[in-house]
């Protein structure tokens, strides 16, 4: 997948209804009693990378895929991919045009779970290529042991342009509802037209294909904050990654509620080999009061004892149209992974063996437990490194 690709989604005319109580079942329950054929195939070819080691992976990942090597790629506006990939969900949702109608001078933007800030610098730079005034807010987890120590750039706290907050008790923990009230009560009278997330956590080797629904709560997190500070016609950037289960299905069939517009985005600079892909919406439609009161309900919840919601809405509420639209992005972006999975494989069997004794790709993606992490590209590993 050497170029961006991007899919709209459809639904029919039917209205969203009304909320229901959601179903919790353990999250290795998550996909249902139906076997997915192209998941179990998308997982099988992942398996074919357990006995190599990590330096010939990157090596043959990064000769045959150059995009998915890590850094500036050549370029002088983003210190990494992440620039680039924020950038391409923009052209291709047109989300430039879109919000110059709304303000042509002026954009305020909200970075959630974005630290240390590769998408809230790439957004300052690009607004100004595209002569936009540019402020921004942002939350993100307080980590006194990353290189940003203080959740974001050091460059970005001094910056008059953009205000960091980590939320009611200071953690930034968006998985705290109090948190996401508090972030929306900082940016209440902001007109905020533009919200960004991009979080992720390390899976460890054992359960990464299961990475779509042990991220179903961060996911769903950063989606609740966006509508809650979201103003009306404002957009909306948020990865994802697989999207087979029902939770993931039925928050994007509710985003169809929520927006105009929603597509799914496969930028051209996130790596062909994993399952990283973005919601890309525009023209925010409100959440009416009782959906809003049941969705910060389900989020102050949580997602206790290893369980995540089966779905968010009942199994009859999403409808063909959808699930055909969204149909043919999951299968393009699963067929180009395990096309790009073999083609890795097959390239690795000429390559030499290391001179030093190397991890295997399998140890390397066990290295960490699961913890919140920031989605920029010099933090993130797990599913941003490796399939």
């Amino acid at each position: 997948m050497e170029e961006t690709s991007s899919y709209t989604l459809a639904r029919s005319s039917a209205p969203l209804g009304e909320p229901v109580d959601a179903s919790f079942v353990p999250w290795r329950e998550a996909y249902g009693p139906k076997e997915d054929a192209l998941r179990a195939a998308l997982w099988a070819a992942k398996a074919e990378l357990d006995s190599m080691d990590e330096g010939t992976y990157y090596r043959t990942r990064d000769s045959l895929f150059p995009l998915d090597a890590s850094g500036p790629q050549g370029s002088n506006d983003f210190s990494n991919r992440a620039g680039h990939k924020l950038s391409q969900c923009m052209d291709h949702g047109n989300l430039w045009g879109y919000l110059k109608t709304l303000n042509s001078k002026n954009l305020f933007f909200v970075d959630v779970c974005g630290g240390p800030g590769a998408f809230t610098q790439a957004l300052l730079t690009m607004a100004k290529r595209h002569g936009m005034k540019c402020r921004g807010a942002g939350m993100t987890l307080f980590d006194a042991h990353t290189r940003a120590p203080h959740g974001w750039y050091p460059e970005l706290l001094r910056s008059k342009r953009f205000e960091a907050t980590f939320g009611l008790d200071g953690t930034g923990d968006i998985f705290r509802t109090s948190n996401i009230h508090a972030l929306a009560s900082i940016v209440a009278r902001a007109p905020v037209s533009l919200v960004v997330a991009d979080g992720g956590f390390d899976v460890p080797f054992g359960v990464v294909n299961f990475q779509e629904v042990l991220s179903s709560r961060i996911v769903f997190s950063q989606w609740l904050a966006a509508v809650m500070v979201l103003k009306p016609k404002g957009c909306f950037v948020l990865k994802l990654f697989d999207v087979f289960s029902p939770f993931s299905q039925s928050l994007l069939y509710l985003s169809l509620h929520c927006f105009d517009t929603v597509r799914i985005v496969k930028p051209k600079h996130s790596r062909v080999v994993n399952s990283e892909r973005y919601l890309v919406a525009s023209g925010f439609i409100p959440l009416s009061p009782r959906w809003e009161e049941h969705l910060l309900n389900l989020h102050a919840k949580g997602f206790a004892n290893d369980t995540v919601p089966l779905s968010l809405l009942p199994h009859s509420a999403v409808d063909a149209t959808f699930t055909s639209s969204l149909r043919e992005s999951v299968e393009a972006i699963a067929r180009a992974q395990i096309g790009a999975i073999r083609k890795i494989v097959e390239r690795a069997k000429t390559q030499p063996p290391p001179r030093f004794p190397a991890r295997h790709v399998t140890a390397a993606m066990g290295a960490k437990p699961p913890v919140e992490t920031p989605g920029d590209d010099e933090q993130q590993q797990s599913e941003d490194e490796l399939p």
